[in-house]
């Protein structure tokens, strides 16, 4: 009987979008989402942190104000420093309104993959969110490969190493080893002869 080979299906990519503007979510989420996106919507820099500690996302989508009457930025740009410590691997991208120069290079200079002014033109922002997730996706995987091929050179060369010490009369032989690192260049052994 022939098995038909199935690829995993990969799930739909996963956007995080803060801002403190209801419309402007509802209308994020509507053009998103009939493009196959996962969408959470968020008001604030607080629990933009909360939700990032319970799920993995592909994309933050953050505006940089969320105090009324100011054009400063700096809560949004307080936000990416955390998100910088916690998942560097999370692609950001600024949308900010009456964008002033500064601010905006002041975001490129953290971990900013991207910034959109509003109003945004909608098939720019779905070309910068197709690639912000495709680079996050590859930055992860690459990160998940280089993790399993350390973990399995770190088993090969603890399968090197003796698994008993022979006894010498008249010699008290002890032993330790430890990697620098992940993994370690070096490996002993011990004989009799």
């Amino acid at each position: 009987m022939d098995s038909i080979l199935q690829t995993p299906v990969e799930k739909p990519p996963r956007i995080l979008i803060a801002d403190d503007q209801v419309d402007i979510l509802s209308a994020l989420d509507l053009l998103l989402k009939r493009q196959g996106y996962e969408i959470t919507t968020v008001t604030s820099p607080t629990v933009v942190i909360e939700w990032l500690e319970k799920k993995q996302f592909d994309v933050l989508l953050v505006d940089l104000n969320y105090i009324r009457d100011t054009t400063c930025g700096r809560e949004g740009l307080d936000l990416m420093s955390h998100i910088q410590m916690s998942d560097p691997t999370l692609p950001v991208i600024a949308m900010k309104a009456w964008g002033s120069v500064e601010v905006a290079v002041e975001a490129m200079k953290g971990e900013l993959r991207d910034f959109i002014q509003k109003p945004w033109d909608n098939d720019r922002l779905l070309d910068t969110i197709r690639a912000q997730v495709e680079r996050g996706r590859g930055v992860r995987q690459a990160q998940n490969r280089t993790a399993q091929e350390r973990d399995e050179a770190r088993k090969i060369q603890r399968g090197l190493m003796p698994r008993s010490i022979p006894s010498i009369d008249g010699y008290y032989i002890a032993h330790a080893w430890q990697p620098a690192r992940h993994v370690s260049g070096d490996y002993f052994d011990i004989l009799p002869s």
